[in-house]
């Protein structure tokens, strides 16, 4: 294979160059193997890989994506041509609504590029679990409306990074239990419905630690048994809070301590049978308090004397037998209060209570 040629043919000559000559053909050995080599590793990734897919990546357009998602985008681009969507069309997109439309599952690179998208409304699919990654691209979303499927766990970084959003929608799901940290990223967020889920175990303690600026939390309709003490202690901006329907049975006393700004607390359609004497000091900005369908037997004397923006009491369907007297004797008497009182087993009422409300719905007290 090698070639070399000598000036001289002496004995000696050759003998001086026979090793260098050696050298060079070797060289040149290895170097066809190796160019062999490479070019049938090359053919392999041909085959395993075709040019298209080593040349381009990520592939071009959306045409990847579920379905679904898909359509959507191209409706939202008045397109029909899914190989030609860019990555500034995407940025561009600020809603999309695949709102019953059959989805059972979605892909990591459904929403990759949308990162101008605001709202994203998932409701009423039959998605059971969503990919980890799902919404990362998603920085400057501020709905997110995950209502009506079938979710039964949710992985814990889902929401990471959603620090714009503001309404989040779980309700009408099949989770039955939350990781705590899920919410820790979306410091932002400003309304929670968690309803008609099946919280059997409870939440975690923690779990609502980092959502200093909510305004409205549901927990409706959760077979809760108990609420843990702290969870909602740094919710000092929640304005509404909802956990009618579940199945409690007594409300630690410093449970709505921190909850300076409530204006409406549901309770009602559980089993309580005592509320602490205590149980609402400090809420004095309470405007509706639902408490009916409970088990109530008694009330104590002082059990609404913080709540002097008080407009609606609702005490329906209780066990309550007789009202004390002192029992609407407000610091600052408002200057309107509905009391809703039927379906109980009470006689009568005492004078000073009647005397002490501007009566507009009282019932039945007439």
């Amino acid at each position: 294979m090698g070639y070399c040629t000598l000036e001289q043919t002496s004995p000696l000559n050759t003998a001086l160059h026979r090793p260098m000559c050696l050298n060079l053909e070797r060289s040149f050995n290895h170097a066809i193997v190796s160019m062999r080599a490479f070019l049938a590793a090359w053919a392999v990734l041909l085959l395993l890989f075709p040019y298209d897919t080593l040349a381009q990546s990520p592939p071009p357009g959306i045409c990847n994506r579920t379905n679904q998602i898909q359509a959507a985008i191209l409706k939202r681009l008045n397109t029909d041509n899914c190989n030609n969507v860019t990555p500034t069309q995407l940025a561009g997109i600020s809603a999309i609504d695949v709102t019953r439309t059959g989805i059972a599952k979605l892909k990591e690179v459904d929403f990759d590029g949308l990162t101008g998208l605001e709202s994203l409304n998932l409701g009423y699919n039959e998605l059971s679990s969503l990919p980890e990654d799902l919404f990362d691209d998603l920085t400057n979303l501020e709905v997110l409306d995950l209502d009506g499927n079938d979710l039964s766990g949710l992985p814990g970084n889902l929401f990471a990074g959603l620090d714009s959003l503001e309404s989040l929608g779980l309700e009408e799901n099949e989770l039955a239990s939350l990781p705590n940290g899920l919410f820790d990223g979306l410091t932002n967020l400003r309304e929670l419905d968690l309803s008609f889920n099946f919280f059997t175990t409870g939440l975690h303690q923690n779990l609502f630690d980092k959502l200093i600026h909510l305004r409205y939390l549901a927990c409706y309709d959760c077979s809760l048994p108990s609420i843990p003490k702290g969870i909602f202690d740094k919710l000092t901006n929640l304005e509404r809070l909802n956990l009618g329907v579940n199945n409690l049975r007594s409300l630690d006393r410093d449970l709505f301590e921190e909850l300076t700004s409530l204006t409406e607390l549901r309770l009602y359609y559980n089993e309580l049978s005592n509320i602490h004497e205590d149980q609402f000091d400090g809420l004095t900005r309470l405007e509706t308090l639902h408490l009916g369908a409970n088990s109530l037997t008694i009330l104590h004397e002082n059990l609404f004397n913080d709540l002097t923006s008080m407009a609606y009491v609702d005490l329906f369907r209780n066990r309550l037998t007789s009202l004390p007297d002192s029992l609407f004797n407000f610091k600052i008497a408002p200057s309107r209060l509905t009391v809703s009182i039927f379906d109980n087993d009470i006689k009568c009422f005492p004078l000073s209570i009647i005397n002490n409300l501007n009566i507009r719905g009282l019932h039945p007290l007439l």
